[in-house]
C-alpha cells in the first residue's frame, strides 16, 4: 500500500466515524464506499448536500430516517440518492413536483410554505 493509499484509507475511516457520530462530512468531500450505492471500479463519489427525513414506515408502524444526498460521481455526474435509490437531477425535480401536486390535492386549502 502506498502512502497515498494509507492517507485515503485513514481519511475514509475518519469521515465514516464522523458520519456515524451524526456529523455529516463537509460538502465536496469524497464519500466512503456505500453498499447501498455501489460504483463500478471504486469510482469516487463526492458529497454536495445532505438531508434526513423522518418518514412513517406503514408496515413497521414506526418512523424511520431516510437519507437524501446530492452527490457527484466521477464519470457519471450529479445524482440524488434517496434511501437506496438513485435519481438523476431531472428525475428528482419531477419527484419533488409530483409530491407537491399530491400534497396540494390532499390539502387543497393549503396556501404555501412547508
Amino acid at each position: 500500500m502506498t502512502l497515498i493509499d494509507n492517507v485515503r484509507s485513514l481519511t475514509d475511516r475518519l469521515r465514516m466515524r464522523a458520519h456515524q457520530d451524526g456529523t455529516p462530512p463537509e460538502p465536496w468531500t469524497e464519500l466512503p464506499d456505500d453498499p447501498l450505492h455501489p460504483t463500478i471500479d471504486n469510482t469516487r463519489r463526492f458529497l454536495i448536500a445532505h438531508h434526513e427525513h423522518e418518514l412513517h414506515h406503514d408496515v413497521n408502524d414506526a418512523y424511520e430516517t431516510v437519507t437524501t444526498t446530492a452527490t457527484y460521481v466521477d464519470g457519471l455526474g450529479e445524482q440524488i440518492e434517496l434511501g437506496p435509490w438513485s435519481l438523476t437531477v431531472r428525475e428528482a425535480r419531477r419527484l419533488g413536483l409530483s409530491l407537491l401536486d399530491l400534497a396540494d390535492a390532499a390539502d387543497p386549502t393549503h396556501t404555501g410554505g412547508a
